[in-house]
Parts: C-alpha cells; structure tokens; sequence
C-alpha cells in the first residue's frame, strides 16, 4: 500500500491479438502464475479501480472491471481510450499484460514526475519512450478523440500532440521493459526462484 492508494486507477492492457505466442498471451504460465497477473499486482498495489481492456470473458473478476473497446481495432489507443473514459480518478496508471518483470519503484517513480502533465512515460534503455507504460489522465481524451477522427492510431504519435513527460530511470536495462511476444522471449526470462 502506498499514498497513490485510492488517487489513481490502474489500466491492464489484455486486448492484444497475441498473434506471435500462438495463444492469449495473458494466460501463458510464467512460473505457478498467467502472465498477466505480474502487471495486475503491481496495478493492485496502487489502485483499487482497475480496468482491464479486454474483449476475453475469461477475465471477468468481482475486483476489476472489463472493459470491451468502444471502437475495436485501434491497437492501444483503442484500448486506452475506451478505459480511460470509465476510470474512477482522474488519471490511470497503465500497463501491459505482458511485462512480467515491472517493478512498483518504476510506477512510482512515474507517479511522482506526473503531475502537471496529460501522459507521464518510461524512457527504455535506448532512451525511447515506452507508451504502454506510464501515467495517463483523463485529460488527454480530446486529444485521443482527434486523433481517432484522422485514424491515427499509433501510440508514438499521441506522445508528441499531449502534454507528455519522458522519464529517465536510474538503472534500466534491456531487460526492464521486455514483453513476451513469442514463446522465444518467454523461454529467456530468468527463472523463478520459490
């Protein structure tokens, strides 16, 4: 439990084709767990409004809200756009289904560089933002909403027209921010250690 507990929402990302992993990536094992419950206890620690943007009935809970795109077939922005329209608080944490090895310091540090600014981002190793990972408040929604009229859907772009802070975190490897596209990167995980 943190102070954020009870001013922000949580939005877990698990509307993805899963096209590369042969099967809903959400519910691969990664030691006694489904991949998506990594991201959904780190959200949980923050936040007891959690949406998960899905389509997949399986993820039906009491705790969390399932939330179906409004627009399908807009990737991310779709699936954040449509979330961030029913969050309790007036921003929302958002993460992937897919990132098994995030860390609470890496949400809180974003918390703490988020205030004043619409979208709050984690910059990789390379220095590139990762916009699936980050803070986002419901005031971005106007610009989502144009950018859904241009069909422009890449989640790059929304970065450069919002009012977005690049965060730098200390100690940041390859690894932090890898997502399990294929059974290749879930095989070179390191392993879990009861």
């Amino acid at each position: 439990m943190n102070n954020a507990f009870d001013t922000v929402s949580g939005i877990l990302l698990a509307g993805g084709k899963s096209t590369r992993m042969g099967v809903d990536k959400a519910f691969v094992k990664y030691g006694n767990h489904n991949l998506y419950e990594y991201s959904l206890s780190v959200l949980s620690s923050f936040s007891g409004d959690i949406l998960i943007s899905s389509s997949n009935p399986a993820l039906d809970n009491a705790k969390y809200r399932r939330i179906e795109d409004e627009l399908p077939n807009l990737g991310p922005l779709g699936g954040i756009y449509s979330c961030l329209k029913n969050i309790r608080f007036s921003s929302a944490i958002v993460l992937p289904c897919d990132l098994p090895l995030i860390t609470m310091d890496i949400i809180l540090t974003l918390l703490k560089n988020s205030e004043g600014y619409e979208i709050t981002v984690a910059l990789n190793h390379q220095g590139l933002p990762e916009p699936l990972i980050g803070i986002y408040s419901a005031s971005v929604l106007p610009v989502m909403e144009k950018m859904i009229q241009a069909k422009q859907y890449k989640m790059q772009e929304i970065l450069k027209t919002a009012k977005t802070n690049l965060v730098k975190l200390p100690g940041v490897t390859h690894e932090t921010f890898l997502n399990i596209n294929n059974p290749d990167e879930l095989r070179s995980l390191p392993p879990i250690i009861p």
